[in-house]
């Protein structure tokens, strides 16, 4: 809000930023990486998008409740998303929206997800609207809502209740 109003530099955000990152960065390492039995999750931004705060805590989450996640960080072209999906093979992929610029790449990125048949559901402030575009209606598109708890429950819950 600080930055929003002008009332802090862009230089301090970005150092406020970078000491949330790191705690971030800290409790998802600490959280370790059991997932046995669990969903196993693919997390991280669309090419271009590289505000990194709010899928990092959900993928942090999601680890805290049992689930695998490979974080795969900012600003991942669409081909490697793809590629690291048929890698991996998750029960889903979890992406967030932070910014309007970041909408067009994370709609793309949804068509192509769910053309190959992995769920992906969508955080962050433009989430439904990444969701309508980019699912054509397709179920497996979900928007998590703006609450990290609920959302890594609500994902956990859906993804045990599906028959592999």
């Amino acid at each position: 809000t600080a930055w929003a109003t002008g009332h802090v530099s862009v230089a301090g955000e970005h150092m406020v930023a970078a000491a949330v990152q790191r705690r971030l960065n800290a409790a998802f390492d600490a959280a370790g990486q059991d997932g046995e039995g669990f969903p196993w999750l693919l997390t991280g931004l669309p090419a271009g998008c590289r505000h990194e705060l709010g899928i990092l805590s959900f993928a942090t989450a999601a680890r805290r409740q049992g689930m695998g996640v490979v974080h795969l960080g900012t600003d991942l072209p669409l081909a490697d998303w793809l590629s690291a999906v048929v890698r991996q093979r998750p029960d889903a992929v979890v992406i967030a929206v932070p910014t309007p610029g970041d909408v067009a790449p994370a709609a793309e990125l949804v068509r192509r997800v769910v053309a190959g048949q992995t769920p992906i559901a969508v955080g962050g402030q433009y989430q439904d609207e990444v969701v309508e575009a980019g699912s054509s209606g397709d179920p497996s598109a979900v928007a998590l809502g703006h609450s990290i708890s609920r959302a890594v429950a609500a994902l956990r819950d859906l993804l045990v209740s599906v028959p592999t």
